[in-house]
């Protein structure tokens, strides 16, 4: 597709995850605009995280971005390969360091948690099956872990690695809802 326009903006109508491969153009800038942010792109390869309940982040893979935060517009950021520009509902934006295989891993069909929560694994099988999930041990979900599988598993064998690493038991109930203990 050949764009004539002076730039092209591409807006998120709610939440969700992308991941952007731009072609370097200069004269003709990238721009994603969420609910909280802009991000300027001249050419360059980033992911953009953006759900209502968290912080929002752009991470950066290669190129150059411009972080521009809607509530802060003076404090904007450029970010460098492998860096991460976070965006909290307070709208000051702090950058750090990056894993970026976490963020270029979904990209390549994998789910990939480094030292992430069980609260953030749960969350994510919940979204990516469209399963309820219900624990039972409150305490579990602060655990940090490592949990590396192909997105395209079923999520029975998702519960069995799960459960292999010993710190929960999930279980699958007869009315599809995950019991976590």
């Amino acid at each position: 597709m050949s764009l004539r326009a002076s730039s092209f903006m591409l807006r998120f109508c709610s939440s969700g995850e992308a991941y952007f491969i731009v072609a370097k153009d200069a004269k003709r800038p990238f721009i994603v605009s969420t609910s909280r942010s802009q991000t300027i792109v001249t050419g360059t390869e980033f992911n953009v995280k953006s759900y209502n309940e968290t912080k929002e982040s752009v991470t950066l893979i290669n190129g150059k971005v411009k972080f521009i935060s809607n509530q802060s517009q003076q404090n904007a950021v450029e970010l460098m390969p492998g860096q991460e520009a976070s965006i909290s509902n307070s709208g000051m934006p702090t950058v750090c360091e990056a894993d970026t295989m976490q963020y270029t891993a979904w990209r390549d069909g994998y789910h990939y948690f480094d030292e992430a929560t069980v609260a953030d694994i749960l969350r994510q099988i919940g979204t990516s099956y469209n399963v309820s999930i219900e624990c039972h041990n409150r305490n579990i979900l602060s655990y940090h872990m490592h949990y590396v599988v192909r997105r395209d598993i079923s999520l029975a064998e998702a519960i069995r690695l799960l459960n292999k690493m010993g710190k929960l038991h999930a279980r699958l109930t007869d009315d599809g809802k995950l019991i976590v203990k």
